[in-house]
């Protein structure tokens, strides 16, 4: 019989915190929080020497100061410091980190990308490219696309369905109906389970990010353009956004969470930050809430308004 190899002090901590994050369902999400609280691990044990998981709640708000003293930004604290706090059960807003301002961000903000293959206008790339212009969803989840994944929503609208977007949650994503012949001959050329795109479609760093933004910005005008030019229209947007809350905005008993009259109705305005990037970029410095709404969750299934306006619309 072979000798049992020992593990060391880290493999024994991450062992841990793998078990502390066994509850999150979406793989992408929890191996992110694995690296993140390896790397606190790491500092751990090089600073302070700790020989054991519960030592290392010692040092978490001295992490978050370590990470800004080395010059991240607040974003990234942010998202290193959410995966340390879960890990060790501590509430993120305990811990003193810099404020993260939405007008800060830059994915799909930069105008060039930096690597190779890169070019969005290469027709290399056009059979990829062009699909993610109509339809505007995530690198990942284009790459998992089959063909059985054109289907109809509740009201009747053509999408493209997302099996496991963000959170691992299912995403119906509305394309425009006069794209509907255009999207669907990608589908019919494969069968039902097999993948739409190559692989090596993906084998580039093409910004598919800044499409997805554009995707968002252009469904959100059109949409305004139609509620302006019909008072019926925005009645039966009211109940098609009704309808897809019903089915996918519940608490854990399965209740359907409020949807308020103040976020459907009105103007969304920007303020601070967002407002001077709003003004820079020469942009609306206010939304119309259905409008918005509606581009948060057909487009881009955030639910959101302030996400969309501030990663989509002002990208």
């Amino acid at each position: 019989m072979g000798r049992i190899r020992k593990q060391t002090i880290t493999q024994v901590i991450m062992t841990n915190v793998r078990s502390k994050l066994s509850h999150i369902n979406h793989d992408s999400t929890r191996k992110q929080y694995i690296a993140h609280a390896k790397a606190y691990i790491k500092y751990c044990r090089t600073v302070h020497g700790v020989k054991n998981f519960e030592s290392c709640i010692s040092y978490v708000q001295e992490y978050s100061d370590h990470l800004c003293q080395q010059g991240y930004s607040a974003s990234t604290v942010h998202t290193y410091m959410a995966a340390v706090c879960a890990v060790w059960n501590i509430k993120l807003d305990t811990i003193q980190k810099p404020i993260r301002h939405t007008a800060e961000y830059i994915r799909g903000r930069k105008t060039q990308v930096t690597g190779v293959n890169n070019d969005l206008n290469d027709p290399k790339w056009s059979y990829l490219v062009e699909f993610q212009r109509v339809v505007g969803i995530r690198r990942e989840e284009l790459r998992k696309l089959k063909g059985g994944d054109f289907a109809y929503d509740e009201s009747g609208q053509p999408c493209v369905v997302v099996r496991k977007g963000k959170g691992g949650k299912l995403q119906y994503q509305r394309i425009d109906p006069d794209k509907e012949e255009f999207i669907r001959k990608y589908f019919d050329k494969v069968t039902k389970d097999e993948r739409i795109f190559p692989k090596e479609l993906f084998d580039n760093d093409l910004n598919l990010h800044s499409l997805r933004a554009d995707c968002a910005k252009a469904y959100y005008f059109k949409t305004l353009e139609k509620i302006n030019a019909d008072s019926q229209y925005a009645v039966q947007l009211e109940q098609e956004i009704r309808a897809r809350w019903k089915l996918y905005c519940t608490d854990k008993q399965g209740r359907v969470k409020r949807l308020r009259a103040k976020d459907i109705n009105g103007w969304y305005t920007l303020r601070g930050k967002n407002r001077e990037l709003a003004v820079s970029k020469g942009m609306p410095v206010r939304y119309h809430k259905m409008a918005l709404l509606a581009t948060s969750i057909f487009k881009l299934s955030h639910w959101r308004n302030d996400v969309t306006v501030a990663s989509y619309i002002l990208a």
